[in-house]
This record gives C-alpha cells, sequence and structure tokens, in this order.
C-alpha cells in the first residue's frame, strides 16, 4: 500500500528535491571550480605535479612529462610509476613507498635516479604527502630535476679529488725538491770544508808572498762559491714554502757585533771606516732569529761595502715602537758609495736582478741577497726599502718586530769600580766613531774628552798635566791625517810631561809587523775595529792596572783582543765527534790555532765512552757517522740514566744538512745549537764562544743593565 500524501505535502517534498539538487549542483560547480583552479596553477608550477593511484599515474602537468619525455596523454591512465625510476633504484624507492603505505611517514621526501623515455638517466627530487580518492589512499606531490645541480656536485668533488691528488703530487715533488737540495747541500759542504778550512789554515802558516797570493784566490773563490750556493738554497727554500725563522732569546747588541765582524774585514780592507750607532734607547735581550737578522745585516752591508770605495759604512739602530711585550727596531745601513741610479731604483728587491745588468758587471754576485732580505723582513713584520741618489751614496733602512725577554739574565751585575771616573782621551779623525768610544766610556762612568787629530791630542794631554788632572789613557786611532797614531805614540812617550799616558791603539787596517813595532812605541794594547765593548772594557781594566803600578819605562808584553782571553781558553777542554777524517783535521786545527784543547773521536760511541771518562766543556757533534750518529748520541748523553760525568754538557751539532728541520731535528735529539758545514774558523769561534761555560770562557764585562 502506497501512502497518500497531500497536496501539501507532495508540494513540500519536492521542494526539498529541488533544494538537494541545487546544492549538488553547487557542490559540482565549486569541485570543477576547484579542480579548473588546480590544473591553472599545476601547468603553472616549475616542478612537475602527480597524482598516483594504485602506482598508476592520474593526474600529471606538462612539466612532469616533460622531465621524463613523455606527453600528457601518454603518461594518464596506463603508465605506472616504475617506469619513471631506474633499475638500479627500484629497491630503494619500493622501500620509500612502503614506509608510507604502513603509516610510518604521512609525507615522502628523496632523491633518486629517474629514466626517460629515450633511457637517458636523470636525478630527481620528489615530494608528496598521502590524499583520499574515491575511499582509496593517493599520493599527490611535485618533482623536480635535479640533473644539472647533481652533475655539478659530481663535478665540483671530482674537481676537489683533482685538487687533492695534484696537492700532494705537489707536496711529493716539495718533498723530493727538499730532499735533494739537503743532498746537494751535503754533497757540495763536505768538500768545501776541506777546502775553505784548509785555506784558512795555510794562510796561517808561514808562506812566500806568492803562496799568499794563490790561498787567498783559493779563499775568496771558495768564499764566493758558498755564499752563491747559501743564496740559492735560500731562494729555493722560499719558494718550496720552507723558509722559516726559529725564536730564541738573544743579545741585539751581541748579533750587531758578530755581524761587524764579517763586515767590517771587507770594508778595513777597501780603506772603508765601518761604525755601529746602538741608540741607548732599543733594549738588548730580545726574542727572534738573530741568524736571520745578522743575515740581512751582512748583505745589506755588504753590498755597501761593494758600492763603496771611500768613507765609511754605518749601521744604525734605533727605538721605532714599544710596548710592554714588543719593540719594533730600525736598521739604517748608510754608505758613502756611488749611489743608486733613479731608473734603476725598481730593479732592487727582485729576483736575479741587479743595478748593474750588462753582460759585463764590474761588481758580481747573484742579485739574490736583497729578494731574501726582502723575504726575511716581511717574515719579521716589518719593512725595507731605501733611499738614494746618484753620486751621494745610499741608505738602506728595514724595521722588524721582536718580543721582549721577559726575565733579564740572573747574574749580578754592577759598574766597575777599576775603571770608573778614570781620564780617558778619545783620539780619532771620524766623528761617528768618536761617538760611540765615547757612549761606551761614559756608560762605564769614565771621564773624557775627545782630539780629532794628533796635534790636538798633544795639547790636550799637555793641558791635563799643567791642570793636575793627567790623562791615565789614551785611545788613539791608526789611521789619521796630518800625524797617524803612530806617530802621535812616539811623540806622546819622548815627552816626559806626558809619557805616563797608557796607550790603546784602534786600527782599522791590521798590517803584518804592527804589534811588534807598537810594543816598541811604548803601546799598552793593540785592537782592530769595530772592537767589541767586551773587549774594550778588558782592555781599560788591563792596561790600567798592569804591574800594579801605573809608571814604568817601557810595557810588558802588549796586550792584542787574541791574548785577553788566551789563559782562559787553555782551561778549556772540548771533545769532537767526526768520523770524516779531513773535517776531523780541520776542526782540530781551527780549535788548537784558536788555543783549545781538543780531544777527537769518530763516532757517538767513541763520544759517549769519552763523556763518561772525561770532565769535558763542550762537544762538537757530526750527525751523519757510523755505529752511532750524532742524533742517537745526544739522546744518549741527555737521558737521565746516562752515566756521563755531565749530561747537560753543550753539545754543538756540525752537519753538511742546511735544509729546513734540520735544527729542529737536532734540537729534538737534545743538541742546544746548529752549525752547518763548511765550517769556518770565525763561525766556529763565535759558536764555541756562545757554550762555553761562563766561568771558564768568560771575559766578561759588567755594566748597568738600565742604561742600555
Amino acid at each position: 500500500m502506497f501512502k497518500k500524501y497531500t497536496h501539501e505535502e507532495l508540494s513540500q517534498r519536492v521542494q526539498e528535491l529541488e533544494e538537494i539538487e541545487s546544492s549538488r549542483n553547487r557542490a559540482e560547480k565549486k569541485l570543477r571550480e576547484s579542480e579548473e583552479k588546480f590544473r591553472s596553477m599545476a601547468e603553472l608550477s616549475l616542478a612537475g605535479v602527480y597524482i598516483i593511484k594504485d602506482g598508476i599515474f592520474i593526474y600529471v602537468n606538462k612539466k612532469f612529462a616533460d622531465i621524463y619525455g613523455y606527453s600528457v596523454e601518454e603518461c594518464l591512465n596506463n603508465m605506472h610509476f616504475r617506469q619513471t625510476v631506474h633499475p638500479d633504484d627500484l629497491d630503494f624507492v619500493q622501500e620509500q613507498i612502503n614506509k608510507r603505505i604502513s603509516g610510518k611517514v604521512n609525507s615522502i621526501h628523496y632523491t633518486f635516479r629517474g629514466i626517460k623515455k629515450n633511457g637517458e638517466k636523470i636525478y630527481t627530487e620528489i615530494f608528496g604527502s598521502t590524499i583520499q580518492l574515491a575511499g582509496k589512499s593517493s599520493v599527490a606531490g611535485s618533482i623536480l630535476d635535479i640533473t644539472a645541480r647533481k652533475q655539478a656536485e659530481e663535478q665540483r668533488e671530482e674537481l676537489i679529488k683533482a685538487l687533492e691528488k695534484s696537492t700532494e703530487e705537489a707536496q711529493s715533488a716539495n718533498r723530493l725538491k727538499s730532499e735533494f737540495l739537503a743532498n746537494m747541500s751535503h754533497e757540495i759542504r763536505t768538500p768545501m770544508n776541506g777546502v775553505i778550512g784548509m785555506t784558512e789554515l795555510l794562510l796561517g802558516t808561514k808562506l812566500t808572498d806568492e803562496q799568499i797570493e794563490f790561498a787567498s784566490i783559493i779563499k775568496r773563490s771558495g768564499d764566493s762559491l758558498l755564499s752563491l750556493l747559501n743564496d740559492i738554497l735560500d731562494y729555493s727554500k722560499i719558494e718550496a714554502g720552507k723558509f722559516d725563522l726559529e725564536i730564541i732569546k738573544f743579545d741585539l747588541r751581541v748579533t750587531l757585533e758578530t755581524a761587524g765582524d764579517i763586515i767590517s774585514i771587507k770594508a778595513h780592507e777597501k780603506g772603508l771606516e765601518y761604525v755601529t750607532v746602538f741608540s741607548p734607547e732599543v733594549p738588548s735581550f730580545l726574542k727572534g732569529d738573530p741568524g736571520r737578522l745578522r743575515q740581512i745585516l751582512v748583505n745589506l752591508a755588504g753590498n755597501a761595502v761593494k758600492f763603496t770605495h771611500t768613507g765609511e759604512i754605518v749601521i744604525y739602530v734605533d727605538l721605532e715602537k714599544e710596548t710592554e711585550d714588543w719593540v719594533q727596531v730600525r736598521f739604517t745601513v748608510k754608505d758613502t758609495g756611488i749611489g743608486i741610479p733613479a731608473d734603476k731604483m725598481n730593479r732592487l728587491f727582485k729576483s736575479f736582478s741587479q743595478v748593474d745588468a750588462s753582460t759585463t758587471r764590474k761588481y758580481g754576485g747573484t742579485g739574490l741577497g736583497l729578494t731574501i732580505s726582502k723575504k726575511l723582513v716581511q717574515m719579521m713584520h716589518g719593512e725595507i726599502g731605501v733611499d738614494s741618489k746618484e753620486g751621494s751614496g745610499s741608505k738602506f733602512w728595514f724595521t722588524a718586530k721582536f718580543e721582549k725577554q721577559t726575565a733579564l739574565p740572573d747574574h749580578p751585575i754592577s759598574l766597575p769600580d777599576n775603571i770608573k771616573e778614570k781620564h780617558i782621551l778619545i783620539v780619532d779623525d771620524n766623528k761617528t766613531n768618536r761617538f760611540i768610544v765615547r757612549e761606551q766610556l761614559k756608560l762605564w762612568g769614565c771621564i773624557y774628552e775627545e782630539a780629532e787629530d794628533g796635534f790636538a791630542a798633544i795639547e790636550k794631554l799637555t793641558q791635563a798635566v799643567h791642570d793636575k788632572t793627567p790623562f791615565d789613557i789614551g785611545i788613539i786611532d791608526m789611521q789619521m791625517p796630518g800625524m797617524n797614531g803612530k806617530e802621535l805614540g812616539r811623540k806622546i812617550k819622548k815627552d816626559p810631561d806626558i809619557a805616563d799616558t797608557r796607550l790603546i791603539m784602534m786600527s782599522s787596517i791590521g798590517e803584518r809587523g804592527d804589534v811588534k813595532e807598537l810594543e816598541q812605541i811604548g803601546f799598552d794594547a793593540y785592537l782592530t775595529k769595530p772592537a767589541k765593548m767586551a773587549q774594550l772594557h778588558d782592555c781599560l781594566i788591563k792596561v790600567y792596572n798592569r804591574s800594579g803600578e801605573l809608571t814604568r819605562a817601557m810595557p810588558d808584553s802588549i796586550i792584542t783582543q787574541y791574548l785577553l782571553s788566551e789563559e782562559e781558553r787553555m782551561k778549556i777542554r772540548i771533545l769532537l765527534a767526526e768520523d770524516n777524517h779531513i773535517n776531523q783535521k780541520v776542526a782540530l786545527k781551527m780549535l788548537f790555532k784558536m788555543g783549545y784543547q781538543v780531544d777527537a773521536v769518530f763516532n757517538g760511541k767513541e763520544a759517549l765512552n769519552a763523556l763518561k771518562k772525561e770532565d769535558y766543556d763542550l762537544v762538537l757533534m757530526d750527525c751523519q757517522m757510523p755505529e752511532l750518529d750524532g742524533y742517537d748520541a745526544s739522546r744518549k748523553i741527555r737521558n737521565p740514566a746516562s752515566t756521563v760525568k755531565n749530561r747537560n754538557i753543550p753539545i754543538i751539532a756540525m752537519t753538511a744538512h742546511a735544509m729546513k728541520g734540520d735544527r729542529d731535528k737536532c734540537i729534538k735529539a737534545g743538541m742546544d745549537d746548529y752549525l752547518s758545514k763548511p765550517v769556518k774558523i770565525r763561525e766556529l769561534s763565535e759558536m764555541v764562544n756562545k757554550w762555553l761555560p761562563k766561568k771558564k770562557s768568560d771575559v766578561s764585562y759588567k755594566i748597568n743593565l738600565k742604561k742600555l
């Protein structure tokens, strides 16, 4: 039975159905509008957009189809997602899908390798989320083609690998280069040690004038060859990045004096004055690399000597900046030489370049000295430059920064009474020389006056006697116009009023027979310029205190710089460990000539046995020796369980190796210092004096550090 509806009920029902239909139409319209909006947005997207249902693409935009090389129609409803995945990545992609299906993740984001219609491999990055379509889970998302980015990353990785390989090859090449340089240095220095060392010893024997000339030529040639070798090795170290500074405690004044020992000889051979003017404001005790500082000074001053024919070479040392922890020092090397033409200034400080660039160069040299000096100055956080005018001399300058020593030497230092307030006359025609001696005498508390020539000196000596303030000592220059030092000495000793004045001769040019002649004249001492502060101070003390009285007719044996420490040297015992017979003989002769007692052994094992039996003061240790080399021998000496008499004995390495790391290797083995072959007498003497026990070897002078 059908229910009967009234007219009103039927009308209401129809109205409800019409509203339902209208609502459905509105929903369908909104859905169509939403779909159209989605499609519009998807088509405008720069990414590929997709919808997957049951593994089949039910929607893709044109960008998606383009990424894989298909048309949109080819992708829809009949293409499985596996067709877009590279076979090697199918398992990975399926694993990610399983995670999403199992509900472990709500969204997906990963990269995988895809494959295009033509079989080309691409890299893709996919994003997606789960959606519900017709009651079934589907995935909608986007995909990016990252092939270009991935290829760029692969290329970058390949470049990095290539760079790493290239760096490794370069480092290997540098190692081979360094090893070659080290071996070359060793092979060249070993025979040169014999040539130069024996020539120096030969020149110290009785020879004819012709033999002296021949031996001198050999020595100059050897020195030139060694200088060339050193420059080339240093330049090679710069190129190889192996050029380093060592930071040690040093005395700046001592460094200047040792540099002066090298420079003054060449200067005096040319009849030039050589002077160092050290500002009292500059601290003495610093931290840095004294060896490299000395190298710069010798390079600059050596050039000054080379290009100067008359006049003087002066090194000025001034304080530029100072803080509580460090100082910046300015060094100036001034000469009265030929100067540098303005159009040639740009050649300076360039590798293998010289002002004199002609094929028949007058002055010689490699042109590397200034280049190396510039590099060293930069490493010392300084600058280097030159002021010069052709015909008016040159002024090379550089600055260097040094740390201050935190603790000064702890031995007691005081002003001595034995020359304090002594009346001393300085006689020298060179104003700079008088300044240097005057400042030293002022430091020691002496009373001083100056005379610029012999005639003025006699007047001052005579007047002082009349004033009952006679001079105790006269410091006289040898080379002076009008009346030289010898003539002045004769006049003083012949005048009974002033003959009691004790005389010290200071000479730039030493000649054979000078000492004997000066002793006959009546001079008490003879020093060559530049005299070190310690030498001059000790000389003044010995001259004043000789024989315990001031007046005598003739002096005792004349005092020279070599006699000042002769007695002390005889107390020293040195052990030499060297397996090369020629090098051992050279070193022995040099040390004997210096006045030391020396025992020699041929390897480290013999050195250990000797140190167990005898109490030596110093060991000179070759590094390459049979049975036990110098490194292992030094380690055994330093070992707390060692039975040698003195485990702290100074050990100086003597080696033909002169490359970066050689010194560090020696220090790590327990050695105290490093001396590269070929060893010269002067260098050996400086090194021995540096490390000998102070109680025996130090002919010291005591000064007030605050005044320095």
